[in-house]
């Protein structure tokens, strides 16, 4: 089963990148044989993630999506993973904890497995999905408008739901970070960041470094109001300097190398 999910992913990105494949060609792209392509396919049209042609496929719009959340979930995924496991050391037995949606947090979601009476928070579809089968964990899916072009939640509902929970941590990331601030892509989901933060005892942001370098749309924090910052440890050390002295505790997880 793990094979097939494995070369269905390849083929999404085959066809996405492409636009149009044909059968033969994903044939000789994944080294088996043309009637399991045909079976991929078969299973991947009645998902709604490619459309069939005659002897071939396209992407479908839910394809596209899913394919370029995947794309972002790939980039700088050992950052995230080392990420990941720092923040992971945090969370105890009997918290209650919200997690914001992103790529990097959904790889913190993945890692505290096994935590007895651990309740979760969180407005990402994708966390959700992997959590949903946790049976230590408690999931609470925090209602809201399905964002266009995003597994996540957004809106007054969201922010109102927010409202009526107290956690030990908040686990929020962000699309950029400048020295004073963190933003976000969009205005909702920066005033979701914000109701998150509001009725926490911790707020922990998560980043890998790349993120120190990009500018986005919605300011979101300030960095006067996060506990503590984790990220990887290829940030620039011009970066690092305005880190630490932002008040917060830094922690700079070591990434794993390829051997």
């Amino acid at each position: 089963m793990k094979k097939a999910n494995k070369r269905h992913e390849r083929i999404l990105a085959i066809v996405a990148t492409e636009s149009e494949v044909s059968v033969t060609k994903l044939s000789q792209l994944l080294g088996v044989s043309v009637m399991t392509i045909r079976r991929d396919l078969a299973y991947l049209s009645r998902a709604g993630k490619i459309n069939r042609t005659h002897g071939g496929a396209t992407v479908s719009r839910r394809g596209i999506l899913e394919f370029e959340f995947y794309e972002r979930a790939e980039t700088n995924l050992p950052a995230k993973q080392a990420i990941a496991r720092v923040i992971a050391e945090m969370v105890k037995p009997g918290m209650a904890i919200v997690i914001d949606t992103g790529t990097t947090t959904l790889e913190v979601a993945k890692r505290p497995t096994g935590i007895r009476n651990l309740t979760v928070l969180t407005t990402s579809l994708a966390i959700v999905s992997e959590l949903q089968s946790n049976e230590s964990t408690e999931l609470i899916l925090l209602g809201g408008i399905v964002r266009r072009n995003s597994p996540d939640l957004t809106g007054s509902h969201t922010e109102e739901n927010l409202k009526r929970f107290r956690t030990h941590i908040a686990i929020i990331g962000a699309d950029a970070v400048s020295r004073d601030y963190t933003y976000a892509n969009n205005p909702e989901s920066a005033r979701v960041c914000q109701a998150m933060v509001q009725n926490t005892e911790k707020t922990i942001l998560a980043v890998d470094s790349s993120k120190f370098s990009k500018t986005a749309f919605a300011r979101c924090l300030p960095l006067s109001e996060v506990d503590v910052i984790v990220t990887d440890d290829a940030c620039p050390e011009e970066v690092r300097t305005w880190l630490l002295k932002t008040g917060a505790e830094v922690i700079f997880a070591t990434v794993k190398k390829n051997k």
